[in-house]
């Protein structure tokens, strides 16, 4: 979550796992098929009533613009992967 930083830690090599749980949950999220809004809601969420801060929305929705898009522009690769078949090795595949 490089591009969301709201307790500012980016520089900080010893906190590079800060926001890995929350990382997580937005994985799962568009994994489901969240949209820009519901990934920007959720990470307003965590900065407002998880973290305590002030609420940025324009962060957080530029932020999940970024994640979304990255995540939309690898889907392909995802997608060929899991649409291979596996079938049960045999003496033919060695």
């Amino acid at each position: 979550m490089e591009h969301w930083d709201p307790i500012g830690v980016a520089d900080f090599p010893e906190a590079a796992d800060e926001y890995d749980s929350y990382g997580l949950q937005v994985a799962g999220k568009l994994r489901a098929g969240a949209s820009v809004d519901e990934v920007a809601s959720y990470l307003s969420h965590v900065r407002r009533d998880l973290m305590g801060l002030l609420s940025h929305a324009e962060a957080d929705k530029a932020a999940a613009e970024r994640i979304v898009g990255w995540y939309l522009s690898t889907s392909g690769e995802r997608e060929a992967f899991v649409a291979l078949e596996w079938h049960e090795p045999n003496a033919n595949d060695a």
